[in-house]
């Protein structure tokens, strides 16, 4: 598939390339306000905060922003967009390693119609040196990627377009191991019997966009609601 292999993130207050903290405030809030419910996850954030205080943001020549077209939970979301190939418009967030035991990630994520899908990451979740797993659109496909046992991949269904998505890592951390991939509860791709304890354990989780492989031309793609736990989390 031609992508990383290994990742390795460095996390600071730097790194805000082609940020632009653009805040509206022209929808009503939704019912539930992000993270509503979420309060004891291992992490959560709805870039409710225009500072986005829990994420370093990194535009590589693309563009990143704060949007309020209508989020699905509270009232903003993540905007990211890249200009060509092989950019990356992408926000990270760091947690505690998890080592053991089942990893659960999970956002909500829109990718407008009209943008060609031929391969950008949606959701990765990193160990810091040692790879992860990616979540993203693959020649028209919501597709699953490792690279911790290798560089595997596994196609989806057809990557959803003008809607909202929820998508879920499911992680059994351990060699071996399973993951699962859910779209809207369902499962709909899946690794087994591979190793799944890359480094140290996971520790990072990167949206937006991520990635972009050769030959992806401009895209984007919105983000909201971003939870990581050791519990199912769910699309409540």
């Amino acid at each position: 598939m031609g992508r990383w292999l290994v990742t390795v993130i460095v996390l600071g207050a730097c790194g805000r390339l082609g940020f632009d903290p653009l805040v509206t405030n022209d929808t009503a809030p939704a019912a539930r306000r992000d993270c509503e419910g979420h309060e004891a996850a291992v992490f959560c954030d709805g870039f409710e905060d225009p500072t986005l205080p829990k994420w370093t943001v990194d535009g590589q020549a693309a563009s990143m922003q704060l949007v309020t077209p209508a989020p699905p939970l509270g009232e903003r979301l993540l905007q990211s967009d890249t200009q060509g190939t092989m950019q990356a418009s992408e926000a990270v967030a760091r947690f505690p390693a998890i080592a053991s035991g089942t990893l659960y990630v999970r956002g909500w994520f829109y990718v407008p119609s009209g943008f060609t899908v031929i391969h950008f990451d949606l959701l990765d979740a990193l160990s810091v040196g040692f790879g992860g797993l990616a979540v993203f659109g693959y020649n028209g496909n919501l597709s699953l990627y490792e690279s911790t046992a290798g560089a595997l991949g596994a196609d989806g269904p057809p990557l959803p377009t003008d809607r909202w998505m929820c998508i879920e890592l499911e992680i059994q951390v351990s060699d071996p191991g399973n993951a699962y991939l859910r779209l809207d509860g369902s499962i709909v791709a899946s690794f087994a019997n591979i190793d799944l304890l890359p480094g140290s354990g996971f520790e990072t989780v990167a949206v937006g966009l991520p990635w972009t492989d050769d030959g992806q031309p401009a895209v984007r793609t919105y983000a909201d609601e971003i939870i990581v736990d050791t519990k199912p989390i769910g699309c409540d």
